[in-house]
């Protein structure tokens, strides 16, 4: 919901909300690292 998305905003997480409860996050291989995927997967589950 919107409200996870603007969690994850708060941690630092670049992601896109679209309707109907889509959030959208997208890394790119060259610029971003595994260290950058596995933050981001503990921020996730930080607001889960």
């Amino acid at each position: 919901d919107r409200g996870l998305h603007d969690a994850l905003t708060h941690l630092g997480v670049v992601s896109d909300w679209r309707e109907p409860d889509v959030i959208r996050v997208a890394p790119a291989p060259l610029y971003n690292s595994y260290r950058d995927v596995h933050d981001f997967v503990q921020r996730l589950n930080q607001c889960l």
